[in-house]
């Protein structure tokens, strides 16, 4: 064996060795006989993470702004990027010296953990959603939500009796909320099955970067939406867990099928790209309605499907014969199909009513709030101030700019293809303010569209970054180092801001 592959390969099995002894010391497991080396806490494993996490972000900054020249190589960089925003998010919570009990009590006592805990007493999911509304009378929170969400906590408290150990499988004595094991359980299968799906929402999000921004810029969005201090901080509940991740990946299924129809335009007959858009978007309707089943929080995003539609087919358009609207309409109506016929399949299945548990979570909401039409214009003003005081100042003047540059180019009778996206989020937003009923949290309710604002500003870090003169070695050098300082920067300055708030003004 070449000496170089020996050491390649010995580091590697060292390293992994490493890593599964400290997963298994921070997880408690007594891997040594009990005497004088039991575990104990020291409340120094947060810092270790946090520093950890940290540290790795100038790393990924430089590997986003280098050139990614195979999907392959793309792949194996958002891999990278998830398991960086993981670390950071659990050394963020374990940075408070409390070890995971800063992340449970999100879902033990009082709030949304309601879910949590009524899904640990439930064993049957069909049982649930036929009677979710007379469950949903008799508690506080459920009446908010349709059946969907509670079916994922199910959803995961049966994930949670099939892996969890029996070590953590007994509730303490200090946690009297917690009645039975499997709520136990589903509370620490929670602490690494929510981080890790709300970061996954990174790979819709670097698709819809490469097929509307391009290669170079695919991984802007998910670095930059690693960065928002609501995905790292606002944890456990699934407003950041699953919300980005269905709107995101419904946003991507839209964008791929107008991207294959663009791409196959030139022989329409080939009956398997045909199939494949179908496809698309027929899975973007099931998505749709998976998402509103789950929240309907979630509907202000549907619009925006229409509108990253029409940046892609921007994008791809050619100057003498863009692409035609029609394949693109008859998709639309194929996932309107498929949300109608999902919704009628379990009304006749169950006997679910939409329209009735729409109404009833609007009016639970409006009875939690103590809503009035006094409170409008407070509430608009209110809730858009925090939501973009939580989002950062480096991406929230980059989304400012590129909503200008629209406004620029509306005013000149011309529309600028990348500031569709900015201004058709900023309209979403307005309207949401607005028409909503919401007063404060918006930081939480509002985190689905904080991937279409990571979307819009992109193009302005870019734009303060390019270069015309790119034809030699030298010029693309120093494009990159010009890439690589502006990610370092913006890295930096949200970490910090991310900090500022973990350490003074934290969800609560």
């Amino acid at each position: 064996m070449p000496p170089r592959r020996a050491e390649s390969r010995f580091l590697t099995v060292a390293a992994f060795a490493t890593v599964l002894v400290g997963v298994l010391l921070a997880l408690g497991v007594q891997t040594v006989p009990v005497g004088r080396y039991e575990i104990h806490d020291k409340g120094m494993l947060g810092t270790l993470v946090l520093v950890a996490a940290a540290f790795a972000l100038p790393l990924c900054a430089r590997m986003v702004a280098a050139p990614h020249p195979s999907n392959t190589a793309l792949a194996r960089k958002v891999a990278i990027l998830v398991v960086t925003g993981f670390a950071l998010q659990h050394g963020l919570a374990l940075a408070e010296n409390r070890g995971w009990n800063g992340m449970r009590d999100r879902m033990v006592g009082r709030g949304h953990a309601e879910f949590a805990l009524e899904a640990g007493k439930l064993q049957s999911a069909w049982a649930a959603l036929r009677d979710y509304e007379t469950i949903a009378a008799e508690k506080s929170f459920l009446p908010s939500k349709p059946p969907g969400q509670l079916l994922f906590y199910m959803a995961v408290a049966d994930l949670a009796d099939a892996v969890v150990p029996d070590r953590w499988s007994v509730p303490p004595p200090d946690r009297p909320e917690v009645e039975t094991s499997r709520q136990w359980r589903l509370i620490n299968t929670a602490l690494f099955v929510y981080p890790l799906l709300s970061m996954l929402t990174l790979l819709p999000l670097t698709y819809l970067g490469l097929a509307l921004l391009g290669r170079d810029l695919a991984l802007w969005p998910a670095f930059l939406y690693m960065l928002c201090p609501p995905v790292q901080l606002v944890t456990l509940h699934l407003d950041q867990t699953l919300y980005p991740l269905l709107v995101t990946t419904l946003w991507a299924f839209a964008v791929r099928a107008v991207c294959v129809a663009g791409a196959t335009r030139d022989d329409p007959g080939a009956a398997r790209s045909v199939a494949r858009t179908r496809a698309l978007w027929a899975g973007a309707g099931a998505l749709a309605w998976l998402a509103q089943f789950v929240s309907f929080s979630v509907l202000p995003a549907f619009p925006l499907t229409a509108v990253l539609v029409w940046a892609a087919r921007a994008t791809i358009r050619k100057v003498d014969r863009p692409l035609p609207w029609r394949p693109l309409l008859r998709g639309a109506l194929l996932a309107l199909a498929v949300f109608a016929l999902l919704t009628a399949l379990l009304a006749a299945a169950a006997g679910y009513n939409p329209l009735h548990a729409f109404q009833r979570s609007l009016a639970h909401h409006h009875r939690w709030m103590r809503w009035n039409e006094s409170l409008r214009w407070p509430a608009a003003r209110l809730n858009l101030l925090e939501f973009f005081y939580w989002i950062g100042p480096p991406i929230v003047l980059a989304f400012g700019w590129q909503c200008a540059k629209g406004i620029a180019s509306l005013v000149r009778r011309r529309i600028d293809g990348r500031s569709t996206p900015a201004m058709g989020t900023a309209a979403i937003l307005a309207a949401t303010a607005i028409f909503g009923a919401t007063y404060g949290e918006v930081a939480r309710l509002w985190l689905f569209l904080v991937p279409a604002v990571i979307l819009s500003a992109t193009p302005t870090f870019a734009h303060l970054v390019a270069d015309a003169n790119t034809d030699t070695g030298a010029d693309v050098n120093a494009s990159t180092a010009r890439r690589q300082r502006m990610l370092l920067v913006t890295a930096a300055l949200q970490g910090a801001w991310m900090f500022c708030l973990k350490a003074m003004q934290d969800f609560a």
